[in-house]
Formats: C-alpha cells, structure tokens, sequence
C-alpha cells in the first residue's frame, strides 16, 4: 500500500509540475517569469497543443488551417473575431488535418462559426495518408490529456521549460491563450533575415509541398476518387451548414514569390483547378443545405504580394505583410478579415495572379533566378540526382 501512495504522490506532483510549468502552452494557468514564460519545446508539440487547448477552452469562433492562419489571424483581437475565437492552425495542415480540427472545436459544443484559411499545399492528396489527421486528439480527447499532463515525455519537457528560461532562442515561434502564434524580439535577425527566411521556405514548398518524391506529382485524389483530398473541406462544411454554424473562407495571401514557384514547378494550372473546385465545393454543400453561399474571398492586392524584400545586409527588417514567402503577418491578416473583397472567381483570379508574378520579376529580375534554382533543385531530387 505504501508502495501505491508513494507512487500516487509521485504521480500527482508530475502532473502539477506539468500543469503549472505548462511547456506546451495547453493550460496558461500561471505566467511565471523565470520559470514558464518561454516555452522552447512548443516547437515539438504545437499539433497536440493546440486541439488540447482548443477541447479546454470550447471556443465559440474557431479559425482553421495551416501556420499562415497560426501566425497571420490574431484571434487574440476580440474586436476582429469576437472573445471566443481559438486559432486552430496546425503547422504544415493538410484538409485532413482541418477537418479533425473543426470537429474538436464543434465537440466543445459552443461553435458558432469557422474561418478557414485555404492553402494550396493542403490539398495535396500524396501528403494525405491514411493515418492522417491528429487522431487520438479528436476521438478520445481527455485520454490524451490525461497523458500530456501526466506523462515523463511533459514532465522532460517542463524541466527543459525551466532551465531554458535565460537562453531564449528567438527563432521558436511561442503559443498564446488564444492559439495564435507570436514572435520573440528578434525573431528575424536570429533567422538571418527576411530574403534568407524567403529562400528557406521556397526550398521546402518546392521539395516537401510541390513536387514530393518520388512520384513528383501534386493530386487532389486517387482515379478511383479523383478529389479525396477536396472531400475533407466538403464534409466539413456540410456539417457546418448542419450544426448551424457560420462559416468565412478565404484563399490565403502568398508572396508573388511562392506564386512565382507554384508557376515555375509547372503547378499553376493545378492551383487554378484547386481554387475553381473549392469554390465549386462552397456552393454545392450550401445549396444542399439551403443556404446562402458563405463568403470565399481572395487577395491579391499588389501592395501586399508584390511587397519587396528588404536588402540582405538588414537582417533584422520586418516586412509590412509578409514573414518570409508563405506566411503573411497579423496585420495582413486583419486586412483580409476587414476589407471588402472580390467573391473568388478561379479564371479571373489566375489572370491577376499571373500580372502579378510578371510585374513582381520584371521589377526583381535577380530574384527569378532564385525561384528558378528552388524548382530545378526540386526537380532533379525527384529525378534521383
């Protein structure tokens, strides 16, 4: 017996330790200067931090989608979504990953609307296998709570928490009560600056998004379903119109650069498909519901996407509306919520995107050759070189 109760105060004083210390940032009970402020291992947990956080708090408005929404959607700005909004943009998410996210959020049993941040990258069918998803965080939430929270695995990471606190490493985007990502001072700098970040990111889209190896390919299915990716979208918004809840759309902003890339993968015809079959997809669920059509809008105001990069010697510039090539900043991200914007219209919408690309190198004809070199490098790793 006295064995047991040892280990049950063990077991207790782990998990108040967890609880308090909180180094995924899931429970915000305390903000301990010193101890927890800083949260270094959040970079290993935000996939599971964030639907934990998200089944704690039950938010009224949740905004879905990838790291662009993560950093770029304050849902901290009760004036921009309400007091209970939640950011539920799980890095790197693909539609599968949204649809679990939407239904921890409608589980909490308070959801009245959804803002979905729409990428491209997310509706690649090879990144979507059939263990995708954040599984166990959707279907059995407070079994893996009660794990986070009493686990050795939380445990490590609240010591790491602690003894880090006076080593911050500006590079590790830090958690919020509200799910939205923020940035330690010199987050930039610690990276090597803004055309350094630009250059990173196109690698990876290009490598890891784009044209993955080794087929190379960017699908929406299978031929046996050729949209089984799209389905994941369709099946949550038919379950919004079902469950009452309002739902806002958006086609994330993405820098000419990334545009640039998209187009010199060979993928622009494919990301013209993608936007026509999700606007497709928004009308068909709301008119199978009876309901009007929600809202799909795109952006692509010239100051914004063709905002220049800073010289590479200033290190520590911040854009205006983009963090590197891929995630646009907060104040962006305001803009899309709050401007009137054109109903997204697929052919009309390429048109402007490809004016935009042309107009963007033809003012920065060096930076086309770095577009370039990302889409050979892509390239020939497919081709096993």
């Amino acid at each position: 017996m006295q064995v047991i109760l040892a280990a049950l105060v063990v077991l207790l004083a782990a998990g108040a330790a967890n609880f308090i210390i909180d180094p995924m940032g899931v429970f915000f009970a305390a903000r301990l200067p010193g101890v927890n402020t800083y949260k270094p291992e959040i970079l290993n947990y935000w996939r599971t931090a964030l639907p934990l956080r998200a089944h704690l708090v039950r938010p009224q408005t949740a905004v879905l989608g990838s790291s662009r929404v993560l950093y770029g959607i304050d849902t901290g700005d009760a004036q921009l979504l309400g007091p209970d909004a939640f950011n539920l943009g799980l890095p790197a998410a693909t539609l599968c990953d949204i649809e679990d996210a939407y239904e921890i959020a409608l589980a909490g049993g308070r959801l009245q609307r959804i803002v979905i941040g729409l990428d491209f990258f997310a509706a690649n069918a090879r990144r979507i296998g059939p263990d995708c998803g954040v599984g166990e965080l959707r279907h059995q939430p407070r079994l893996a709570l009660a794990k986070t929270l009493f686990s050795s695995g939380t445990l490590n990471a609240a010591q790491k928490t602690v003894t880090k606190q006076r080593r911050v490493d500006a590079s590790i985007w830090q958690p919020s009560a509200s799910g939205t990502a923020w940035l330690p001072p010199g987050h930039i700098a610690r990276r090597g600056g803004a055309h350094k970040m630009f250059l990173e990111v196109e690698d990876i889209y290009a490598r890891d998004y784009f044209l993955l190896a080794p087929a190379c390919d960017f699908r929406f299915g299978s031929p046996a379903d050729p949209e089984a990716a799209l389905g994941h979208l369709r099946r949550v918004l038919a379950s919004a119109h079902a469950h009452g809840v309002a739902v806002r759309l958006f086609f994330s902003p993405e820098h000419a650069r990334l545009l640039g890339l998209i187009e010199a993968t060979g993928l622009m015809g494919r990301y013209v498909e993608w936007m026509g079959a999700v606007a497709r997809i928004n009308a068909e669920e709301a008119r199978k519901a009876g309901k009007a059509v929600p809202a799909l809008t795109a952006h692509f105001a010239a100051d914004a996407i063709n905002e220049p990069l800073p010289p590479r010697e200033d290190m520590g510039f911040a854009m205006r509306w983009f963090l590197d090539s891929s995630h646009y900043t907060p104040a962006l991200g305001r803009r899309v919520l709050e401007e009137p914007a054109a109903i997204a219209q697929a052919q009309r919408d390429a048109a402007v995107i490809r004016e935009r690309i042309a107009a963007y190198f033809m003012a920065h004809p060096a930076e086309r050759a770095e577009i370039d070199a990302a889409a050979a490098r892509a390239r020939e790793r497919c081709a096993g070189r």
